[in-house]
């Protein structure tokens, strides 16, 4: 009877542990928390069972022990890659999420290696170069339950599908100089923030235009600045996004200049240049057609300035260039003003453009007229004074010479010509007071002047009259 209780409660005892096997696997392959309550169930039969012999305490400490040494149940893990496939360099966002108690530890390796990369929660990581990737994460709760994760991650390598279409210059000098290179995009799709790298013996990149997109067909252009510091032929490497182009150049040899001769030269066009300009401020001042050549001034002083500054900062190539430019351009301003012409005005332009002048001579010549009739109406006041002076006094002589010639009748042919001579004189005496007088207010009075002739001419006639004729015709005449 004990054989066959024996036999029933280790059959029992083994479809059990079967049972806790098949309910293991189902926890596992559906993630879900298994409760510790299981594993109690296991001894339930060591604890109700109520047999006292030593073979059945040994199989049930024997189904004790198998139950204990069962792995724990790992936890849930998920995990989102944004995103999980692309060009290199790709940058990947990870978002992990975990089941289990709080707080949890996250490792994470991105390199397939075994090292720990990152132990962020949601960590983000870029991927320089093509491959697949299977990136893994492992979670840990507080209770020590573990959970692992791993991802896949697909990197493609990046064709840009840009290619040079052509460049120039394709020789340089020593020194600073400029390349510029048409790229064209043979792709798809379009093609963001292209900019170029030169990578060479003998030459040191500066700076680097660039272009923000460039469509598929479409061609652009890059301009990178380099200094050459040895000269040949030079082999370079232009890298540009995923490309690499090999290019080739000649270093020419670089012309030297004297600076002092450039000097010179340059203060001789200043010399010239200040010279043009007073031309042409002499012939503006004249009517000129010359304002087209102003600009073409302007223009020159600017250049001269240019070439100040080129000669100041040792840039000699760039000052010979800009002085043979400077040197044709005064040349032209040359010939411009000697071939202008003045402008042709009409009358009403000239009295337009002249007309102050005009009004300033018509005050003056209003003047002077006014002076010259008042001096006139003070010479025609004098004279006029002086002839009544003059008459008064032939009027006296004549009334003093009356008794003289009533007492003596007949006077000697010897007598009459001192008779005669007499009131000459004193017609004489008279005229030549005048002409002192005349001569003081100068010509002014011509009038006065032409009584003094006839006064004059009058006495000259007389001399061969009668004593009375003659003195009466002179007092009329004066």
């Amino acid at each position: 009877m004990k054989n066959k209780n024996f036999g029933v409660i280790f059959s029992f005892i083994f479809i059990l542990l079967f049972a806790v096997s098949v309910l293991a696997e189902e926890i596992t392959t559906q993630t879900e928390p298994v409760a510790p309550a299981a594993d109690s169930s296991i001894t339930t039969p060591a604890v109700d069972n109520t047999a006292s012999s030593k073979n059945e305490t040994a199989l049930v400490n024997q189904t004790t022990n198998i139950s204990s040494s069962l792995p724990p149940v790992p936890i849930v893990v998920s995990i989102t890659a944004n995103p999980s496939a692309g060009v290199a360099p790709l940058a990947v966002q990870f978002i992990a999420a975990a089941a289990g108690q709080e707080p949890q530890t996250y490792s994470w390796d991105f390199n397939m290696d075994g090292t720990v990369d990152s132990t962020k929660q949601n960590p983000t990581t870029t991927f320089e170069n093509p491959g697949e990737y299977n990136i893994t994460v492992t979670v840990t709760d507080s209770t020590g339950k573990i959970g692992n994760k791993v991802v896949p991650i697909t990197v493609t390598a990046f064709d840009s599908k840009l290619n040079i279409s052509s460049y120039f210059p394709d020789s340089v000098t020593k020194g600073e100089n400029k390349i510029t290179f048409i790229f064209i995009n043979n792709g798809e799709r379009t093609v963001e923030d292209i900019t170029g790298k030169i990578v060479g013996t003998g030459v040191q990149q500066l700076s680097s235009t660039s272009i923000n997109r460039l469509k598929p067909g479409e061609e652009d252009s890059v301009t990178i600045t380099v200094n050459v510091l040895q000269s040949g032929v030079k082999n370079i490497v232009l890298k540009v996004l995923d490309k690499s182009f090999p290019i080739s150049f000649q270093v020419v040899q670089e012309i030297e200049y004297n600076k002092a001769d450039l000097q010179s030269n340059y203060d001789l066009l200043r010399q010239k240049m200040a010279e043009q300009e007073a031309i042409y401020s002499d012939k503006k001042s004249q009517n000129y057609l010359v304002s087209e050549v102003f600009e073409s001034i302007k223009i020159v002083k600017k250049q001269l300035q240019d070439v100040q500054e080129q000669l100041l900062t040792d840039k000699l190539a760039g000052a010979k260039v800009s002085l043979d430019l400077t040197s044709t351009a005064i040349d032209d301003i040359t010939r411009d003003l000697e071939n202008s012409t003045k402008v042709k005005l009409t009358l009403l332009q000239w009295i337009k453009e002249n007309a102050v002048a005009i009004a300033a001579i018509i005050a003056a010549l209003g003047t002077i007229g006014g002076f010259l009739a008042n001096s006139l109406r003070k010479a025609k006041t004098h004279a006029t004074k002086l002839g009544e002076t003059v008459k008064q006094t032939f009027e006296k002589k004549k009334s003093e010479a009356a008794p003289a010639l009533s007492g003596e009748q007949k006077l000697s042919e010897q007598q009459q010509p001192a008779a005669m001579e007499a009131p000459a004189a004193e017609t004489k005496k008279a005229a030549s007071s005048m002409d002192m007088a005349l001569e003081g207010k100068g010509h002014k009075y011509k009038k006065a002047a032409k009584k003094k002739a006839k006064a004059k001419k009058s006495i000259q006639k007389k001399e061969d009259s009668p004593v009375v004729e003659k003195s009466e015709e002179s007092s009329e005449e004066a």
